[in-house]
């Protein structure tokens, strides 16, 4: 495997029309990871994967390496840290501008971000990432 690429290592724990529920086993990689406490692969948490095109049928109990571009890490600390912390600042700026209170200027910052957050999750924004997942091998 390529060293730049990101490598975790669970079990099938459903599988389901395309859908894959993987329970990660550990967090054997992320140890100099800036952001492994909000990472679902820290063996604490299942992470729900959808693969409609995917090269292998996987059977619950089926041990996998999941694979992921760095590339990919980045753009997922991007949508969900860097851009709301500038939306955040933005929209208190934007509201302290207009003459809004201090209080309020920090409620419509909260709130934009809020409304952000949520249309991201409504739209399943973020859920379009490029995993590879093949069988693990014993």
């Amino acid at each position: 495997m390529k060293k730049d690429i990101i490598t975790h290592t669970g079990e099938i724990t459903l599988a389901d029309a395309g859908y894959y529920t993987i329970k990660f086993n550990g967090s054997e990689n992320c140890g100099g990871c800036a952001i492994s406490k909000f990472c679902k692969s820290n063996g604490s948490e299942y992470m729900k994967v959808e693969k409609k095109y995917c090269a292998h049928q996987f059977d619950k109990g089926d041990k996998v390496i999941v694979e992921i571009a760095p590339s990919m890490t980045w753009k997922a600390i991007f949508y969900t840290c860097l851009l709301p912390l500038l939306i955040l600042l933005a929209a208190t700026v934007v509201a302290k501008a207009a003459d809004f209170t201090d209080t309020a200027s920090a409620l419509c910052g909260l709130v934009t971000t809020a409304a952000y957050y949520i249309f991201i999750y409504k739209f399943k924004l973020l859920r379009k990432y490029n995993l590879k997942i093949s069988r693990l091998t014993n």
